[in-house]
C-alpha cells in the first residue's frame, strides 16, 4: 500500500517521507505492513498514513481481481502419438490458491494435400477460488503419415510364403489374431 493509493486531493509530495501502516481492525500492525498479500483476501484492513505528527486513516477492502495468467505452447506430433500426453500449459495465480483448469477441443481434418492430417485447437480455461479465469489455445499439428512408414504384412501368396487356405493354420499374435 503506498501514499499514493490512500490520500486524495493533491497527491503525494515526493520530498517528504510518509509512513504507512497496514492493520487489522483491532489496530495491530500486520508482520508484512506496508506489503499487502493473499493472505488478507476477503479481508478489511486499517491504514494510517504519517508525515511528522500529522496522520490519516482509512480502510481498504482486499480483492483479487486479477485472472491467473495461462501460457500455452503449440506442439506437432506424430500421426500415431496419444494427443493426450501433450502437455498442458503453464499457469501462475498470484494470489495462490487453488485453479481450475478446464479444456475443449475444436478438431479439424485436413485435406490430403497438406503436411498435417488433424489440427487440433485445444482451448484452455484456468479459473481461481475468486472466479476469476483466463483461455489460451494451444494448437496440436498432427503430421500426415506418410506412406514409407506402413508396415504391410508378409505375403502369403504362394511365392513368398506358402498360400493360406482355408482351414490351415497361420502364425497369430497372443490375442489370437493374424501375426504380420
Amino acid at each position: 500500500i503506498t501514499p499514493d493509493l490512500i490520500l486524495e486531493g493533491q497527491g503525494t509530495d515526493a520530498s517528504c517521507t510518509y509512513v504507512v501502516t497496514v492493520m487489522t481492525q483491532n489496530d495491530v500492525p500486520i508482520a508484512t505492513s506496508p506489503v499487502v498479500d493473499g493472505t488478507y483476501i476477503g479481508q478489511t484492513l486499517k491504514v494510517r498514513i504519517s508525515l511528522g505528527a500529522n496522520s490519516c486513516w482509512g480502510t481498504v477492502s482486499i480483492e483479487d481481481k486479477l485472472p491467473p495468467v495461462i501460457t500455452c505452447q503449440d506442439f506437432t506430433i506424430a500421426c500415431d502419438a496419444n494427443v493426450n500426453a501433450v502437455p498442458q500449459p503453464a499457469i501462475f495465480e498470484a494470489c495462490g490458491g487453488p485453479v481450475d483448469v478446464t479444456s475443449s477441443d475444436s478438431i479439424e481434418d485436413l485435406p490430403c494435400d497438406n503436411e498435417f492430417g488433424r489440427i487440433i485447437t485445444r482451448t484452455y480455461t484456468a479459473t481461481d477460488a475468486r472466479g476469476n479465469s483466463a483461455t489460451c489455445d494451444q494448437i496440436i499439428s498432427i503430421e500426415r503419415a506418410d506412406i514409407e512408414d506402413v508396415e504391410f504384412p508378409q505375403n502369403y501368396d504362394g511365392e513368398e510364403l506358402p498360400m493360406i487356405t482355408c482351414g490351415s493354420s497361420f502364425p497369430t499374435n497372443d490375442d489370437g489374431t493374424p501375426a504380420p
